[in-house]
């Protein structure tokens, strides 16, 4: 009988491994100083609700866990872990991956950017990967073996689950359809399993359909308006986004999966679930800007098709990376001044957090710069409804703007204009890339 949830005889080499990894992402949690994103969504996590405005829900219920920085972030490194687990299990179960090939893809797990450094950060991607990898999973369980209704249910669950982590795991159901309609037609008439898979996917989904209908479906006006914004077809934007998936899936993995040549029906669903997402997002290039994490749901497939294809190809990837990230950090080493701007920000709060602390009463320009401030700061710290762009601090209950505040705010973007800035020599106060100003409410 298989094992559930998937086959995880996995050779001790592999789970040495995976252990130093585990570790090392521990270790690195809690050195690294959060990003903004991070900082907001730990945010949700003391407003518990069933969604959110930005996203669904899963992320903020996964902060409840997390109480302190550094700590917050575990929750989602156990979930990078399992999916590095459960990818590999899959690739033992379904194509008898051996050791060689299970430590090939544990090492580009790792390494690929969105799947390695990208899932154990405290972001919605963590538990999107995780319940695209059991997707996949329990799919290529069910077409092979149809009567399976255990998996039809652990299919839906995995989907409904996804969808309350983020909306990119419609892509999903949308590959599973083009894959049967181009090859396997007769999983159409499957009814039962549909049925199963149907019931699954809307309980598990219950949470973030049942947030947005109470809430006007602004949650998925947002993200339709975010990705599916119409804009003049503009070709370097276009360019830079195969170029972008290029460099972060790097050139030999794209090339082992795209080269695959099989009638087997592992390998073409595999191929499936790892381009259908590229090509989407390429589409959706022509018409608005593609954040460069959006198609990371990409990388499982990548991964399994490529190890299956051709082992010296992965092993070339796995060069790859290894020559970037070296080079990298040789750069960095030399040229510190070539670190991003947003790389540095995180960094660049800590001295707008200490010496903000004793302020009474502060506020942010922005829902990041807030969301920081009270993080790290242990308090309460708000974002002036109606300043910047909508977020959950224009829907979040909180106390009335006071005649008299402290503002912090990016410098690049100068202070708000529904504010007015007391004019006395101690209430401008620059901390590099922000600064703090004493207001008077003019909303």
């Amino acid at each position: 009988m298989t094992s559930f949830p998937c086959d995880l005889r996995l050779p001790r080499s592999f789970f040495g491994i995976w252990t130093l990894f585990f570790i090392a992402k521990i270790v690195a949690a809690f050195f690294l100083p959060p990003v903004d994103d991070e900082a907001y969504y730990w945010v949700w996590g003391r407003n518990a609700a069933l969604g959110y405005f930005d996203h669904p829900g899963m992320v903020g219920w996964m902060n409840l866990l997390g109480l302190a920085p550094g700590f917050f972030r575990i929750p989602f490194i156990v979930a990078n872990q399992l999916s590095v687990l459960i990818l590999a299990g899959a690739g033992r179960e379904h194509f008898g991956f051996n050791e060689r090939k299970l430590l090939l893809v544990l090492l580009l797990f790792n390494l690929i950017p969105v799947t390695g450094v990208g899932t154990w950060l405290g972001l919605p991607d963590s538990p999107l990967i995780l319940f695209w990898i059991l997707s996949i999973h329990f799919s290529l369980r069910l077409l092979s073996n149809p009567g399976d209704m255990l998996s039809a249910a652990m299919l839906g669950l995995s989907l409904g689950l996804g969808f309350c982590s983020k909306y990119h795991i419609v892509l999903a159901p949308l590959t599973l359809v083009l894959f049967c309609l181009f090859g396997h037609r007769e999983f159409f008439k499957n009814r039962k399993a549909i049925a199963i898979i149907l019931v699954f996917g809307l309980a598990a989904s219950f949470p973030t359909l049942f947030w947005n209908q109470q809430s006007a479906w602004i949650s998925f006006q947002y993200q339709l308006r975010h990705g599916l914004e119409t804009r003049a077809f503009n070709l370097p934007r276009v360019l830079a986004y195969v170029g972008g998936q290029i460099l972060i899936m790097s050139p030999f993995l794209l090339l082992a999966a795209g080269r695959l040549r099989s009638l087997n029906r592992n390998d073409l669903l595999v191929k499936y679930f790892a381009f259908v997402p590229l090509v989407f997002f390429l589409l959706s290039s022509l018409r608005a800007p593609v954040e460069a994490n959006w198609p990371s749901i990409a990388a499982p497939g990548l991964i399994l098709a490529g190890v299956a294809f051709s082992e010296s190809l992965s092993r070339y990837a796995i060069g790859y990376f290894a020559a970037i990230y070296t080079v990298g950090a040789m750069a960095l080493l030399c040229l510190p001044s070539l670190l991003p701007n947003k790389a540095k920000e995180p960094f660049a709060m800590q001295t707008l957090v200490r010496e903000t602390a004793s302020l009474p009463v502060l506020y942010g320009a922005t829902y990041q710069i807030a969301s920081q401030l009270g993080m790290q700061q242990g308090r309460p710290v708000f974002k002036p409804k109606g300043l910047a762009r909508f977020d959950m601090y224009d829907i979040w209950k909180q106390p009335s703007l006071p005649a008299r505040f402290h503002l912090a705010y990016k410098t690049s973007s100068g202070p708000p204009r529904l504010m007015t800035h007391l004019p006395n020599e101690d209430s401008n106060r620059k901390y590099g890339i922000y600064s703090v100003v004493e207001m008077v409410d003019q909303l």
